[in-house]
């Protein structure tokens, strides 16, 4: 309608004034003559009053389709908002966006379940908060290097809800506003908590592997292998600096008589007490008793 009303006001616009062109080319004393006629004199000024019609009409076009593109770019981001929204929400990861105080500003569903809360629980908590004392190292050098417009990968534990630690591997990437500033940090977050685990469990029974292959298993003091390496170790060590080493090699004498009289299990018995001894002989975080052989002892000192 405002197309047509537009049409309208220029066609006759141009109207009135291809007939007074005409008038004034063919009849030029009849044009003279209209010149000095009232209603002759008004038709510039209402040629002009159309003309403004016309621009407010020009106005009212250009907003209507403004307003259209408007409308379009609102349908197509809330297009792209389901979109994203879809892919967050059916991602097997947790997503979490924080502010520049490294607050929780978004959380996926994934996210908050693996943690054990609900969405509305982690909006607005310090990341800080799910890490335990243990982890706080890992959280301020990731957010020295987030600030820094530094990305990394890396693993760290989070605190469940009900005060377990779980393991995730963490993908982060700094955030910066229109004017280069720090404004946050988004994070993928990948569930890794079984698999740590089984790292956790494989290392302490390595060192608990690596712990009994270096202990005499009846007294519990080092074994002849603990003790050959310790002392080559030592050796080496010390003339290098010219340093002394010391080593006491001793015994239990009339032992086999000892056994025979009283039986193995109060031979064994003796050996634990002498290994007892030992121990609380020498300082152990330089020093070393180790069980020989049969009742053979030796002391590195």
């Amino acid at each position: 309608s405002l197309q047509l009303l537009l049409a309208v006001c220029y066609s006759v616009t141009g109207a009135v004034f291809l007939v007074s062109a005409m008038v004034c080319f063919a009849f030029p004393r009849f044009a003279l003559s209209l010149a000095s006629n009232a209603i002759f004199g008004m038709i510039p000024g209402v040629s002009y009053c159309i003309f403004i019609v016309s621009a407010f009409i020009l106005l009212m076009l250009a907003k209507e389709r403004s307003d259209m593109q408007v409308l379009e770019i609102q349908k197509s981001l809330r297009k792209s908002e389901i979109r994203f929204q879809q892919i967050v929400e059916t991602a097997i990861e947790g997503i979490l966006i924080f502010d520049e105080n490294y607050k929780i500003t978004f959380a996926n569903k994934n996210m908050a379940s693996m943690l054990g809360y609900t969405i509305d629980e982690m909006l607005g908590r310090p990341y800080i908060s799910f890490f335990p004392e243990s982890q706080l190292d890992v959280y301020n050098y990731q957010e020295s290097l987030r600030k820094k417009g530094k990305d990394s990968v890396y693993e760290c534990c989070l605190l469940r809800k009900d005060g377990h630690i779980h393991w995730f591997l963490v993908s982060a990437k700094a955030i910066f506003n229109d004017y280069g500033r720090f404004d946050g940090s988004f994070a993928m977050l990948t569930d890794i908590n079984e698999r740590k685990q089984m790292e956790l469990l494989l290392e302490e029974s390595n060192r608990r592997l690596a712990e009994l292959s270096n202990k005499d298993s009846l007294t519990g003091i080092a074994n002849r292998r603990c003790f050959d390496a310790t002392l080559e170790h030592e050796y080496s060590r010390l003339r290098r600096s010219n340093s002394k080493l010391s080593i006491i090699l001793l015994d239990i004498d009339y032992f086999k008589e000892y056994n025979d009289c009283y039986g193995h299990v109060m031979g064994d018995e003796c050996l634990r007490q002498i290994g007892r001894v030992l121990t609380c002989s020498i300082n152990p975080e330089v020093d070393l008793a180790a069980r020989y052989g049969g009742e053979e002892f030796a002391c590195v000192l």
